[in-house]
């Protein structure tokens, strides 16, 4: 296999914090409930759901491989 393709391959994950408020915390925590997931996976999912729609040239592929 070559390079090129292992990397494309390659999930990046990048881990930051984010401060949320109170509020924001038990908002999304009720809808995280309401669609049957956790918490964390929840914000995750939102959070990809909206860059993509804010950046939709940039393919899965191209996501991997570019930082922002």
């Amino acid at each position: 296999m070559e390079i090129s393709n292992v990397l494309c391959e390659r999930k990046i994950i990048m881990r930051k914090n984010i401060d949320l408020s109170d509020e924001a915390v038990k908002v999304l925590s009720i809808q995280a409930i309401e669609n049957g997931t956790n918490f964390k996976n929840y914000v995750e999912a939102k959070l990809e759901e909206l860059a993509k729609t804010k950046f939709p040239l940039l393919s899965t592929n191209d996501a991997k491989t570019k930082q922002i």
